[in-house]
């Protein structure tokens, strides 16, 4: 019975060890479009307002510079 357990045990741990792929975001939203409850659309500041909202960078007069990192 003591066998079973730690049997069990030993599955448990291994299953919740195991690496879970996460779901990555393909459509290049940036990080503060996560903590503005995805509302990067309205924002147009940045490189993302290059691809998000296009017609708001007629408004912005400045310089940028951004890098990112995917796998």
């Amino acid at each position: 019975m003591k066998t079973a357990r730690k049997m069990t045990l030993l599955l448990v741990i291994a299953i919740l060890a195991l690496p879970i792929s996460a779901l990555a975001r393909e459509d290049g939203a940036p990080t503060s479009a996560l903590g503005m409850a995805d509302a990067i659309r309205s924002n147009a500041s940045g490189i993302s307002g290059l691809y998000f909202n296009p017609a708001g960078m007629s408004q912005m007069f400045l310089y940028s510079l951004e890098s990112g990192y995917t796998f």
